[in-house]
């Protein structure tokens, strides 16, 4: 299964025994692995700041390997190097995998990391932490 649309509003974290969980909401979206029923409202699924590049743009970044015994020739070769299906014709829809739900892990990370900061109170002078281990404390 996959979760197509994991976002900061889709994660609930809680402080339980000392130690932070998080649970994954709002299942709405999710399918199977390999369903092969996927319409073109399923390209797009998710929140636009999370979402995985090749779904955000509709398109892979990154060809999956083809296998090394396989010679294509003529339009087959063409169509491979301009990342089009040959017997289609089109682009290849892309198809959502659990790699797409890591990437929108990855932008939540980011998200945080570049938003967190210290209250301007809780920073030192020197901007390390105290003898009991907050920033901010200068030691008293």
């Amino acid at each position: 299964m996959v979760h197509r649309d994991i976002s900061t509003g889709n994660l609930l974290v809680s402080e339980v025994e000392g130690e932070l969980r998080c649970k994954i909401t709002d299942l709405e979206y999710a399918k199977k692995v390999g369903a092969s029923s996927q319409s073109p409202q399923d390209i797009k699924t998710g929140t636009p700041y999370f979402m995985a590049l090749e779904i955000w743009m509709g398109h892979y970044l990154f060809r999956p390997e083809r296998p090394k015994n396989e010679i294509l020739r003529g339009s087959a070769f063409l169509s491979m190097l301009e990342g089009m299906d040959a017997r289609q014709g089109t682009s290849a829809p892309v198809r959502y995998n659990y790699l797409h739900d890591l990437e929108s892990l990855f932008w939540i990370l980011m998200y945080f990391l570049l938003i967190m900061h210290p209250a301007d109170d809780q920073v030192g002078t020197n901007g390390e932490a105290g003898a009991d281990g907050k920033v901010g404390t200068d030691g008293e």
